[in-house]
């Protein structure tokens, strides 16, 4: 028994040895290898990226010349020119109270809108013309408005709809055979019981 044990751990140690001899050389390859190569691909990369970039340039800082304020592309028209021609609001007209269209229910909405006009319409005039229209628009919006049911006054997709209808609507009625004066018609208050 003896000289099994010491054959055994005479073997053990020539394998162990044999494993450190080719071992070493194996194991140490990679890290060679990786440490060439991930260097020259960093440095591909970085002179790439300057090559594609392009030259840096400077921004310089415009001093303004006068406080101007841009207003957003929905509050201005173009006119024929190509100037921005500054939009206006008309919000005389009354609260509007419909029953709504849906049977075996007793529902009514109560609306308010604020109209914006083209700024290519002069206030004071167009101002006292829709004065005098404002019964007409409010029976207009009021018929409208009692054609709808809960279902199609509720929902993101229903809140921008109807005042488009609306605004095409008067449109057509009380300015006919010209360009849009009403440009876009806005809730001021809306109540649906």
């Amino acid at each position: 028994m003896a000289d099994e044990e010491k054959e055994e751990t005479q073997e053990a140690p020539a394998e162990a040895g044999k494993e450190k001899a080719t071992g070493g050389k194996k194991s140490l390859l990679p890290w060679i290898i990786l440490a060439i190569v991930v260097p020259v691909f960093a440095g591909m990369g970085f002179g790439l990226g300057r090559l594609v970039a392009g030259p840096k340039v400077e921004q310089v800082e415009e001093e303004p010349e006068d406080e101007k304020i841009e207003l957003p592309a929905y509050m201005t028209l173009m006119n024929e020119k190509g100037d921005a021609a500054k939009t206006w609001f008309y919000d005389k007209i009354e609260p509007v109270v419909a029953n709504l269209n849906d049977p075996g229910a007793s529902r009514y909405i109560r609306v308010s809108f604020a109209f914006e006009i083209n700024g290519k319409m002069p206030q004071g005039e167009t101002s006292a013309y829709l004065d005098q229209k404002a019964f007409v628009m409010k029976d207009l919006v009021g018929k409208y408005l009692a054609t709808q049911s809960l279902k199609d006054l509720q929902g993101d997709r229903n809140l921008n709809r109807v005042p488009m209808e609306i605004r095409d609507m008067l449109n057509q009625a009380i300015f006919p055979d010209m360009e849009p004066v009403i440009v876009n018609v806005l809730y001021r208050d809306r109540a649906i019981q």
